[in-house]
């Protein structure tokens, strides 16, 4: 496991959120999902990961940019990972992640 906060942000029911989750859940240490709108079927499926914490944001926010630049403060792990609900990581990408973040500070 790496130390990367994961950051999502989900409204409504994204129809592949827990593929993508599936796929991080070993790989980083902290998933942030923020809550800008999901249905309570997800919310209770979403609690069910030991990692994540699910932040609800009530306020209006006009672009998922300003939420992740928000999100990116509550990370707790030295590495911040952005993905969308629909993102699912391969282990391919997983290794070229790895084998980068001993090399570069950022990337």
């Amino acid at each position: 496991m790496h130390p990367i906060s994961a950051i999502i942000v989900a409204k409504d029911n994204p129809p592949h959120i827990i593929e993508t989750i599936e796929s991080i859940k070993d790989f980083v240490k902290e998933i942030i999902v923020a809550d800008i709108g999901i249905d309570s079927v997800l919310k209770k499926k979403l609690s069910s990961y030991p990692s994540l914490r699910l932040i609800d944001l009530q306020k209006q926010i006009s672009y998922v940019e300003l939420i992740r630049e928000e999100l990116k403060e509550q990370a707790k792990e030295s590495w911040v990972l952005f993905l969308d609900p629909d993102e699912v990581l391969t282990n391919e990408l997983k290794q070229e992640l790895s084998k980068n973040m001993q090399n570069c500070d950022y990337f």
